[in-house]
């Protein structure tokens, strides 16, 4: 069956470059010395298995080219050429192969200012150091109860396990917008509202590295912190696991409860 879709931040298309986060404010690409610009990016979805096709032009241009894959990645040489300060907006439209093993046809785009070696980047609009994930780290985890509960959980445990209950796997990706060079964060991409979310937190220094897992349940006035787990001992290739230091409603004991966590 196929279906389009809109693949946004959280969706199945992700571009490297040229780079940006807020659609409002778009960010610098560097142009080539014939003033083309070079795109990139991957999948964004541990669901796609991997690009069949891929496809890109610049609105309100003739520029259209098509691109090469290898895998869940894609790139696109020679788009242009551009004119040094324009800004342009970038169209992406791709096929899928996905998990269920369905092609799907599916779009995203990125705004962005195109410069060059005498055109420099205006003030405000350079990607900065976070615009990119660091290449030690994987850009998803997914977890999962490492045992059975010893104990029955409580009759709403499928909702104060945030989801841990369910067949299947949790995902988390990494959120570059809050992390720091010596704090990573993940946070889940497929979980519904009502069920809470989840929050990987990693903490590296030259001694140690430990991490935090929290799920917190998001009501109508305020948020939550349900349960906290900890990893003294993490290791960012995984796997790794997290043992339940404190549930906030008392339904599982601490200790009693290991969540799995390895990269996707």
């Amino acid at each position: 069956m196929k279906a389009p879709c809109i693949a946004t931040s959280s969706g199945y298309i992700r571009i490297d470059n040229p780079p940006g986060k807020d659609p409002s404010v778009p960010l610098c690409a560097q142009l080539d010395s014939g003033n083309f610009l070079n795109a990139s990016g991957g999948a964004n979805d541990p669901s796609v298995n991997c690009f069949i096709a891929v496809q890109a032009q610049i609105y309100g241009t003739s520029i259209n080219v098509t691109g090469n894959i290898t895998g869940k990645n894609w790139n696109i040489p020679g788009l242009g050429p551009l004119t040094p300060g324009t800004v342009y907006q970038l169209v992406i439209n791709a096929q899928v192969n996905v998990s269920s093993g369905a092609t799907l046809p599916c779009t995203t785009s990125r705004s962005f200012i195109a410069v060059n070696a005498s055109y420099s980047c205006p003030p405000g609009h350079s990607s900065g150091e976070l615009s990119a994930i660091p290449g030690v780290l994987p850009r998803y985890y997914r977890m999962r109860l490492q045992d059975e509960l010893p104990d029955p959980a409580s009759p709403i445990g499928s909702l104060t396990l945030g989801g841990l209950l369910e067949p299947g796997n949790i995902y988390l990706e990494f959120d570059s917008d809050v992390s720091t060079s010596s704090t990573f964060v993940w946070r889940d991409i497929n979980r519904p509202d009502f069920i809470g979310r989840w929050t990987l937190r990693a903490t590296r220094t030259c001694r140690e590295s430990k991490a935090e897992l929290v799920h917190q349940i998001l009501g109508a006035c305020d948020v939550r912190t349900s349960m906290c787990l900890s990893c003294e001992r993490w290791s960012p290739q995984g796997p790794s696991l997290f043992v339940l230091a404190q549930a906030a409603d008392g339904s599982v004991r601490s200790g009693s409860l290991i969540v799995a966590i390895e990269p996707a």
